[in-house]
């Protein structure tokens, strides 16, 4: 399915009258992702729990327990520790197969393994069916399903092998916190005098009121502006150097800086003006221009129009 991939199979890729012994360790020591086949027939075989084990111990190495007929609650030993893939779930064995494609070097993309995948499936699922059948041919010769006390009695095994180790490590972080609070009694040392920081809080003080009043002054002057422009025909030269003239809207803040948004007479888009650069027109017929604006404006908007 993943071409990258080099299986190794015991039973296939040991020639014939070679030892397999030193074979089998050798393949052990340098495979990365193994997948082991578990039965309820063989899940006990010494065999398997050996390869299981040694494969688990290798750096950078993952090994993905595959049960054909057998349940997770069914698996004992050592290999109850793994994260387990049930081969008759489809889902579960194309998260098992995503799992190896992201550990390769060269990883098939998505949807090209989806495709691989739905095509191999079938055949894979049939071989599954086949030798779950051949198991319960056989006359169950493997463990017996166990019993719900047993599940239970595991199950409160771990909690409290959970609960010691808990206890241990809260216990190995209480004694470093301990020592940690000594060392820095011990080389605590006063930081500043009380003439320095009572030179540093005035400081602060100092500028924390010019802050404030810098504040105080620039909404002062927006309100001022706005008093004074608001409602008046206005005219001036937008950032691409265009003139621009319509009825002062608002007084905007950017930065450091006031800015007036003007309606442009016949637009409904603003532009936005330095206040610095903007000329306001007081005769009468610029007057008359803006509230005829302001009208029009409103009423496009469904506003009643302004007194």
């Amino acid at each position: 399915m993943i071409q990258e991939l080099d299986p190794f199979m015991s039973k296939n890729s040991i020639e014939k009258g070679a030892r397999w012994s030193p074979e089998i360790s050798k393949r052990l020591g340098d495979t990365s992702q193994a997948i082991v086949c578990v039965t309820r027939e063989n899940q006990s075989a010494e065999w398997l729990n050996f390869e299981a084990g040694a494969l688990a111990k290798a750096t950078d190495s993952r090994v993905r327990t595959l049960l054909v007929d057998i349940t997770p609650a069914d698996v004992t030993g050592p290999l109850s520790e793994f994260q387990h893939t049930l081969a008759s779930n489809k889902e579960d064995v194309r998260e098992l197969m995503a799992s190896i494609n992201n550990h390769c070097e060269r990883p098939l993309t998505e949807a090209i393994l989806d495709a691989v995948f739905e095509r191999e499936w079938p055949a894979f699922e049939a071989k599954v069916d086949e030798v779950s059948l051949l198991g319960r041919q056989s006359g169950g010769r493997g463990k017996p399903r166990r019993s719900d006390s047993d599940i239970l009695a595991e199950i409160l095994d771990r909690v409290r092998t959970s609960e010691r180790t808990t206890q241990e490590q809260s216990s190995a972080i209480s004694f470093l916190a301990r020592q940690i609070d000594e060392r820095m009694e011990h080389d605590r040392r006063p930081i500043l005098s009380r003439r320095e920081y009572e030179e540093l809080r005035l400081r602060d003080d100092e500028a924390r009121r010019i802050a404030m009043e810098r504040q105080r002054l620039e909404e002062s002057e927006e309100a001022e502006l706005s008093e004074r422009l608001l409602g008046q025909r206005v005219s001036g030269a937008n950032s691409d150097g265009q003139h621009i003239e319509g009825v002062a809207e608002s007084v905007i803040r950017r930065g450091s800086g006031l800015y007036v948004r003007v309606l442009v007479d016949g637009s409904d888009s603003p532009e936005v003006l330095r206040a610095k650069s903007i000329t306001v027109h007081t005769d009468s017929r610029s007057v008359d221009a803006a509230r005829r604006a302001q009208v029009a404006r409103r009423r496009r908007a469904g506003d009643p129009p302004p007194e």
